[in-house]
């Protein structure tokens, strides 16, 4: 495993074949571009509040991004907590794509990511996937 940086400040562990598609793109892209099934997008934002989100506050960003796109009602939801990393995640069934996004937060920044795939072929990378949105760090920006 390998970890990978942002040049938004945050991590994530990741397996040795997997790469950042689109380097200097404003969306931070990985995949498997060997024999990987899909692709797993992540931003993020700084919390504007003082307050600590709640596990409410995280499904309703989820709530709003599927509003926003026509993906429906979701056919799975869960949450997830770990030491300083919190979230929620919902899974779509749109069209031919399989649609899993999570919102996860550590108290001070926010991360929404997105996993998409053909239907059927999810089995191959989700639960690697969710390990990597789970691997998420939060720090300072890179200095070049």
């Amino acid at each position: 495993m390998k970890r990978i940086r942002s040049g938004d400040g945050f991590e994530v562990q990741v397996p040795e074949s997997w790469q950042r598609l689109g380097e200097g793109e404003d969306a931070f892209t990985l995949a498997d571009p060997s024999g990987g099934t899909g692709a797993l997008q992540i931003s993020t934002a700084l919390n504007a509040t003082d307050e600590r989100p709640g596990l409410q506050d995280l499904r309703d960003v989820i709530e709003a991004l599927a509003a926003s796109n026509g993906l429906g009602e979701p056919s799975d939801t869960s949450w997830f907590e770990l030491e300083g990393l919190r979230g929620a995640l919902s899974t779509f069934h749109h069209g031919e794509d399989f649609i899993r996004v999570w919102s996860v937060t550590d108290g001070k920044s926010f991360a929404l990511a997105t996993y998409v795939c053909r239907w059927g072929s999810e089995s191959a990378e989700l639960e690697l996937v969710d390990g990597i949105v789970r691997s998420l760090t939060f720090g300072p920006v890179a200095q070049a």
